[in-house]
């Protein structure tokens, strides 16, 4: 069960790459997209900005979560600290960029954080 949670952390880890590479379509509904964020432009930023903060929030959550999984994996002590601030990070990115269909994104996330402090 432990490889499997780990795997699982993993696989969303690697979701949040996603963001950093173009859209397959050019439908506007796709989610994964970096050019529009209602927070972030909303308070002014420029989209180079907005593009920015963008990949570095997907960087910090795609690695934290794969490294997470690999603890998790081998039972390593630090996990759950890596874990609680991958999901943190997540958390901004998906309410920066937020599209509906980041929502079990933002479960996995609090699972994830609830998971953290309750019960390590």
């Amino acid at each position: 069960m432990q490889v499997l949670i780990g795997l699982f952390l993993i696989g969303h880890g690697l979701i949040h790459a996603s963001w950093l590479v173009p859209a397959p379509t050019d439908d506007p509904r796709w989610a994964f997209d970096l050019d529009h964020s209602w927070l972030l432009s909303g308070i002014g930023l420029s989209r180079s900005a907005v593009r920015a903060i963008g990949t570095v929030l997907a960087l910090l959550a795609t690695i934290g979560f794969v490294v997470t999984g690999i603890g998790v994996i081998f039972d390593v002590g630090w996990w759950p600290a890596v874990a609680f601030v991958s999901a943190g990070i997540s958390v901004v990115q998906l309410v920066c960029f937020y599209h509906l269909w980041l929502s079990l994104g933002m479960v996995i996330d609090g699972g994830v954080l609830l998971y953290v402090v309750a019960f390590r």
